[in-house]
């Protein structure tokens, strides 16, 4: 049964979730227009999130394709066993949402990126080998909606 959730739309909720999430997950279209999805290390920055791909394989020829993505998140996720496994349940806090992927070529971008991925994983400002830097791609989602759900509500 679906529970009416008051925070839907909260900005500090969402905040949350992105700021305590491990990874995102990232969902578009294959070459055959099928879903496909992927776990992302990610970084969240002055409302944009922006992860880290190889110039090359399946995710990246996707994205070139078609660069509207749907993504989510979630943290602080528990399984809850019940003697009653009709009772058994999860409680979670989780993000989802759209927006589109922009692949970063601005060096100073590509940096403030890479840094809010390592950021989020606890890695402190490194610096970064120029070669490594310019032979990864940097990408952006511009988040164009975003939605809060936790259970229990």
């Amino acid at each position: 049964m679906s529970k009416i959730n008051p925070h839907l739309h909260d900005q500090e909720r969402i905040q949350h979730v992105f700021s305590n999430a491990i990874f995102l997950r990232i969902s578009c279209l294959d070459e055959q227009n099928k879903p496909y999805i992927i776990p992302v290390n990610f970084g969240y920055q002055d409302g944009r999130l922006y992860f880290h791909s190889s110039p090359t394989g399946k995710k990246i020829d996707c994205l070139r394709k078609n660069n509207w993505v749907a993504f989510q998140a979630d943290c602080h996720t528990e399984l809850i066993i019940k003697q009653d496994p009709c009772k058994a349940t999860v409680h979670y806090h989780s993000i989802s949402g759209s927006g589109t992927v922009h692949f970063i070529t601005d060096p100073q971008e590509k940096r403030l990126g890479m840094l809010s991925i390592l950021n989020q994983d606890g890695v402190p400002n490194v610096d970064f080998n120029e070669d490594a830097l310019v032979k990864t791609e940097v990408l952006r989602i511009d988040i164009l909606e975003c939605t809060y759900k936790q259970s229990p509500v």
